[in-house]
């Protein structure tokens, strides 16, 4: 009597394994939205810190980064970073687009927040020579100081806000190795 041949399985995007590439299964996917959706908001909030930025006028012309637009660029960058995580939980193909989209935007953070806590250490120092110049000159505006006092505050929420995303960007780009990694979704393999 003959006895039955043991049957070889392969992973392969087609056939049986579909369910692989296409499934909400694919572990680590949780940690990718949650990271995503933070990266989604830090963007957004490093935009309108940016806007605020160049909505403010400012009498001193030394320390402007705003400029540059950094926290604008780097908002963009982070939504679209962000949105390729929310991906990553259905389709396996997401997940490498949004390790390699994380690891850019860890780098963008860390450079915004170099610029803005340079910057904003730049206002704090004008701040102290301004009053002092003024109150030698008796030509004292509290608008200007007002004006000074918002760029100060905005600049370290901008610091804050991209050390915040770069960290998210960070701990997701990590995650992706759990759905990417052989063996890493308990599929059987037979051989």
């Amino acid at each position: 009597m003959a006895q039955p041949q043991p049957q070889f399985q392969q992973n392969s995007p087609s056939g049986l394994n579909q369910q692989q590439y296409n499934s909400s299964s694919l572990k680590g996917s949780t940690v990718r939205v949650i990271t995503g959706g933070a990266i989604i908001v830090m963007g957004v909030l490093e935009i309108l810190w940016a806007i605020v930025l160049l909505a403010v006028p400012q009498d001193y012309y030394y320390c402007r980064v705003e400029n540059i637009g950094w926290g604008i660029w780097g908002g963009v960058f982070a939504i679209v970073t962000g949105s390729f995580g929310i991906a990553s939980m259905r389709h396996k193909s997401m997940v490498i687009v949004y390790m390699i989209l994380a690891i850019i935007a860890s780098v963008i953070g860390v450079g915004g927040l170099i610029s803005s806590a340079g910057a904003a250490g730049c206002v704090g120092s004008t701040e102290h020579d301004y009053h002092y110049s003024n109150n030698y000159y008796n030509n004292s505006s509290d608008v200007n100081v007002h004006q000074q006092k918002i760029h100060l505050a905005f600049y370290i929420l901008l610091a804050v806000t991209c050390a915040i995303q770069s960290l998210a960007a960070i701990i997701g780009a990590s995650f992706t190795c759990v759905a990417v990694c052989p063996g890493s979704n308990n599929q059987p393999q037979q051989m």
